[in-house]
């Protein structure tokens, strides 16, 4: 079954993409390529080219932030469908598509769906009473922002449709997060590029050059933004790698709990978003072994009772912690209460229900069946399928009977099917 809905998705993707590039060709035909190429289209294309050229990419996300349609706009606004289409297919490509990096039907379907994007907001900008090289800011406004809405949701449609059917994913789960980072940078983006066209309008070109400035900043401050969550990152595995050599024997527990937790959160048609958040949970859900002394974490044997009171005390002590982390914080909840059960028996406060955060259900099952599966000092390993009839042994009162469903719904689909 997994091997057939896997080639299924692949052949709805590739059909998908041949359709784009299709039509990215045919647009170009339908405009027509510009009979007159003037200095200001060669300054756009090469404004256009550098605002492509070096792209941000948003830490652990399909997704880069580009500052190009403050460039993108402004051709539609001064030079029309022509000059703009051609302009999106051609100067827009990046570093590493020039080095051979993108594979070719990648670097046409680009093209073709930013000359799709642009070509749509040609002719909204137009069937709004915009016109070409005419910019007088009262009469222009209303088609420019239809223009700049009509890009930016054609574009984000393209490449969530393709993301979607390539990784079998709803389509909402693509294109929501990526409207987080995409719609603060489209606002800015659309002034810009209004800027420009006015500027280009009245000073010309030098006009233009000088005002490219603003341009550079904006990339500046997505590269910015970029490398702060890119440290913020670091700073998490370097934690989890504090984890690790505190408790050798659970070295890569929180990284298989992530990815336990993950497939469960798929099963549960999670959003990008709120799974983002529940792998920075899992990652430091045993954050407060940290306090807990190395004689009670590395002892060959079972605990005694006091020593399990102070082993216990790990999941406030990792909320603690990161309370202070203001980004972190709203989820503490998850990191606190792993441990609860479903029946109320459970620590640090005795939560049952969903009195218990989702997050810590998922962390708690996820986490159940890594430890079950892996060596510990104190007995061996359990097989998968003894430790998943475990789990649904325990649904309803240690575990939430939802959340073991879902992973075992997980399980099965990573099973790839035998073939008859």
């Amino acid at each position: 079954m997994v091997q057939a809905r896997a080639r299924r998705s692949q052949k709805l993707t590739a059909i998908y993409v041949y359709l784009v590039m299709g039509l990215g060709v045919a647009l170009l035909v339908f405009v027509g390529f510009p009979t007159e190429i003037g200095s200001g289209v060669l300054l756009f294309a090469a404004l256009t080219f550098a605002a492509e050229m070096l792209p941000v990419s948003v830490p652990g996300r399909p997704v880069t932030i580009s500052v190009g349609l403050a460039t993108h706009l402004p051709m539609v606004m001064l030079f029309g469908p022509q000059a703009a289409v051609w302009t999106a297919a051609i100067a827009t490509v990046r570093l590493k598509e020039l080095k051979g990096k993108v594979s070719l039907e990648k670097v046409i379907f680009n093209r073709a769906q930013l000359a799709i994007s642009v070509g749509l907001a040609s002719f909204v900008y137009m069937g709004l009473g915009g016109k070409v090289g005419d910019i007088a800011l009262g009469e222009q406004i209303v088609p420019a922002l239809g223009a700049a809405l009509t890009c930016l949701l054609t574009n984000m449609t393209a490449i969530s449709l393709v993301l979607s059917l390539s990784l079998q994913r709803p389509f909402l789960q693509t294109w929501t997060p990526h409207a987080r980072y995409v719609i603060p940078q489209w606002i800015a983006l659309t002034f810009l590029g209004v800027l420009f066209a006015i500027v280009y309008s009245t000073a010309g070109g030098i006009g233009v050059i000088l005002f490219a400035v603003p341009l550079g900043l904006a990339r500046y401050s997505f590269q910015q933004y970029a490398d702060l969550r890119e440290v913020f990152l670091t700073t998490i595995n370097a934690l989890v790698s504090a984890i690790d050599a505190k408790d050798p024997y659970t070295r890569g527990h929180s990284a298989q709990t992530l990815k336990h937790a993950v497939a469960i959160a798929r099963e549960l048609r999670w959003g990008d978003d709120l799974i983002e958040r529940l792998q920075y949970a899992c990652l430091l859900h045993d954050l407060g072994k940290i306090g807990i002394p190395d004689s009670i974490l590395k002892k060959g044997e079972n605990l005694t009772a006091e020593e399990y009171e102070i082993q216990k005390r790990h999941p406030q002590i990792g909320a603690d912690i990161i309370k202070p982390i203001k980004f972190l914080n709203r989820d503490i909840g998850w990191i606190r209460h792993h441990h609860e059960w479903f029946d109320g028996r459970g620590y640090p406060d005795g939560l049952e229900g969903e009195e218990i955060p989702i997050g810590a259900r998922v962390i708690a099952v996820a986490d159940a069946f890594d430890a079950m599966t892996s060596v510990r000092p104190y007995r061996p390993a359990m097989k998968p399928e003894e430790a998943l009839a475990e789990l649904k042994n325990k649904a309803g009162t240690q575990f939430d009977p939802v959340i073991v469903e879902a992973f075992e719904r997980a399980v099965l689909h990573s099973c790839p099917a035998k073939e008859a």
